[in-house]
């Protein structure tokens, strides 16, 4: 609460400070005020029409309160702002997010694929077309996995093999490994993606991405009991906007 208050009182000051208004977004979306920090960004984007992290931000946001059928609007007057708008890997980053976000992945990879060798979005745009080739379809249901089946690897995790290699080591990249080794879908591989997240949590012990990604590994291995009890931190924790 104080730093709501802090921060709004910052905003009094200086109503057209942008890192003031994100830093009150942010704030109101830990709390999970989405309608308060839409309009947040909202009043930003109508000073900063291209300012794309602010897209981005509002365009999650957007999809958190259902309101994802306003995201055109956003989108369309960054590019009415700027004749260069559309080349602009930022705007192309915001483009990909979006298609993804309306269940279209063929379109996100088009246009995440045109910044991925970009120095600021390059690795927000791999970490999603990685996420893309290994889920394309959203599926989350493995009551009728078969482990061990031999088939041949599938292209999409071909890609996303491919792409991993691109990204620098962290956290987030480690957790991406662990999803493609278990898209492998054998018991091997998905014993070798819980080791490498169990020990990424020993160093990282909060890390609601890799508590996410374990859960999943025990439920591909009919563990329900261990996917439940990480599940249950994972619920406990405050949101977080960069992990997700």
């Amino acid at each position: 609460l104080f730093r709501s208050q802090q921060c709004t009182a910052l905003m009094q000051v200086a109503a057209d400070s942008t890192p003031a208004r994100m830093l009150l977004a942010d704030i109101l979306l830990t709390r999970s005020e989405f309608d308060a920090a839409v309009y947040h960004f909202e009043q930003m984007l109508s000073k900063q029409p291209t300012h794309y992290a602010a897209i981005a931000k509002l365009l999650q946001l957007l999809r958190r309160a259902g309101r994802l059928s306003e995201a055109s609007k956003v989108l369309k007057e960054a590019e009415r702002s700027s004749p260069r708008a559309t080349l602009d890997p930022g705007f192309r980053f915001c483009q990909g997010m979006h298609a993804r976000y309306q269940n279209n992945p063929r379109g996100a990879l088009r246009h995440l694929n045109t910044a991925r060798r970009d120095g600021e979005w390059g690795e927000p745009a791999l970490t999603a077309m990685i996420e893309i080739y290994l889920n394309p379809e959203n599926e989350t249901n493995w009551d009728d996995l078969e482990l061990d089946k031999r088939q041949e690897l599938p292209e999409p995790l071909r890609a996303a093999e491919k792409l991993l290699h691109e990204l620098p080591r962290s956290p987030r990249q480690q957790v991406l490994e662990a999803y493609t080794l278990m898209a492998r879908k054998t018991k091997e591989q998905l014993e070798k993606a819980i080791a490498s997240l169990l020990e990424l949590l020993n160093v990282e012990r909060d890390y609601l991405p890799a508590l996410v990604c374990l859960s999943q590994a025990y439920l591909m291995l009919k563990q329900s009991p261990k996917a439940r009890n990480h599940l249950k931190r994972v619920a406990k924790m405050q949101f977080r906007s960069e992990e997700h």
